[in-house]
């Protein structure tokens, strides 16, 4: 796609020029108003806490939009304030790709500054302040990805624990061709996501396939302080007891499993078998189990009715028997609480 390459910074500018006809994710809009505390509130909600001012109600001239669309470690969001706006936070708890839609912005996250607009964009991570100030015509796909799990994603890639935290280049350019292929994972994502019949619909079980395959593109696509490391390794599989564990863990995680039984299921040595996991995975059978069984909890608590159900009940029937550290661990990953799972 050919984006329209735009100077300066004029936040009373038109630019506009949607690379939508429509607004996406139209199944998935959770705000549609003038009101910037409600419209404050359902970003709360979903993405964090944020100051978000109006810096000139003249330029309101369209309601605020805000469309999400969760998966499990990630979600794609769609936002339009329609007014001149500025927001600012401490720091994000999270990895954040911004992609503008129309309209200009600048965004600055720790001491960098970019502009943006069609054709540019930002990636934010959780360790530096971050603040940001739209046009009143510009809207973005916001993607908001778990750090715990890019992270974690990051280490099984290079094999190894990370040694320092992962920082991204901030400017993202769609332009060049490595993320030419971030922005078209992106646009395949909100077409499936909005597609009823996808598979992505249909068999919510299999986000995490769809959640690493963006995880790996923007790990590679988009400059960073490990982007050295990544490129010089040789692409390596993980051999076939590695996916025959992974296979069983999937397909029986709702029953009792020892390492013992993930030994002979393998056919290989306990020694092996833990060494595999550690090379390909970054993670041993055993907790890998355990990630399983988490993800199985949260798809639980997402769709469960929290006046016939309680997070005890759901988090005991997947083995998780220390209620508290389950508890600290599900918001490590997560993002929020089990029992605020249950009440959305």
């Amino acid at each position: 796609m050919n984006y329209p390459r735009m100077t300066g910074f004029e936040l009373t500018g038109d630019n506009h020029s949607p690379l939508y006809n429509t607004r996406p994710l139209q199944g998935r809009e959770l705000c549609n108003t003038h009101d910037f505390e409600e419209l404050s509130r359902h970003i709360g909600n979903v993405l964090l806490p944020h100051n978000c001012k109006v810096l000139n109600k003249s330029s309101a001239s369209q309601s605020a939009v805000f469309h999400h669309a969760p998966l499990s470690d990630i979600s794609i969001n769609y936002l339009l304030y329609g007014a001149e706006a500025s927001v600012n936070v401490e720091r994000l708890d999270f990895f954040l790709i911004e992609i503008p839609l129309s309209g200009i912005s600048e965004t600055q996250y720790g001491k960098v500054k970019v502009t943006t607009n069609m054709g540019s964009g930002v990636v934010a991570g959780p360790y530096q302040q971050f603040s940001t100030r739209w046009n009143a015509e510009c809207s973005k796909l916001l993607i908001k990805i778990n750090r715990l799990a890019l992270e974690r994603h990051l280490s099984m890639m290079l094999g190894q624990d990370l040694q320092r935290p992962l920082d991204f280049r901030v400017g993202l350019d769609l332009y060049s061709p490595a993320s030419a292929s971030l922005w078209n994972m992106v646009q395949w994502l909100v077409a499936e996501l909005e597609n009823g019949q996808s598979l992505l619909n249909i068999a919510p079980l299999g986000y995490s396939q769809y959640e690493q395959m963006l995880m790996w593109v923007l790990l590679n696509a988009q400059p960073n302080n490990y982007s050295a490391e990544l490129a010089s390794r040789k692409p390596t599989v993980a051999p076939h007891y590695v996916h025959y564990v992974e296979d069983y863990v999937n397909e029986h995680s709702a029953e009792a499993i020892t390492l013992s039984q993930l030994v002979d299921v393998s056919g290989v040595s306990g020694r092996t078998l833990l060494e595999g996991f550690r090379r390909y995975k970054g993670t041993s059978p055993m907790k890998y189990l355990k990630s399983v069984r988490m993800e199985r909890v949260h798809k639980e608590l997402k769709s469960a009715d929290p006046s016939r159900h309680r997070v005890t009940e759901i988090a005991l029937a997947w083995g998780f028997t220390q209620l508290g550290k389950f508890s600290v661990e599900y918001k490590q990953r997560f993002g929020e609480s089990p029992s605020d799972t249950l009440k959305k």
